[in-house]
Order: C-alpha cells, then sequence, then structure tokens
C-alpha cells in the first residue's frame, strides 16, 4: 500500500521542477565526480597547456571508461 508522501514525492519527481542529482540515478556518476574528472581537465589545459578539445577528449573517454565498469 502506498502512502500518500510516496505518491506525492513521485510525481513532484516525475511532473515536478525538482530532480535528483545524477548520482542518484546512476552510482557511476559518483565516481566521475569522485575522479574530479572536469576538474582535472580544466588543470590540464591552465596547468599543462593543452587543447580544450583535447582534454574534453580525454575526460569523456575516462568517463565512458567509469560508466563501462558498471554496466
Amino acid at each position: 500500500m502506498r502512502s500518500p508522501t510516496q505518491v506525492w514525492l513521485a510525481l513532484e519527481l516525475i511532473q515536478g521542477s525538482t530532480r535528483p542529482f545524477y548520482f542518484v540515478q546512476n552510482p557511476a556518476y559518483s565516481l566521475v565526480l569522485k575522479d574530479n574528472v572536469w576538474g582535472k581537465a580544466l588543470n590540464r589545459i591552465i596547468v599543462e597547456q593543452i587543447s580544450p578539445e583535447l582534454a574534453t577528449d580525454e575526460a569523456i573517454a575516462r568517463i565512458k571508461q567509469i560508466f563501462d565498469q558498471w554496466q
């Protein structure tokens, strides 16, 4: 049996403007945050002076690697 609170919460998350954080929907995203993928990409651009395109490609490759481990 569903409580009124559960129904309200489900409707709020589905129809409302409130959205859960991405790591709630997929635990792999919490590892992306923990690994600081985008921060490391910015660091490589600023400190190591690599191109933003290369840093982005590396970051996306790392994110794909993390997500692939969870599937």
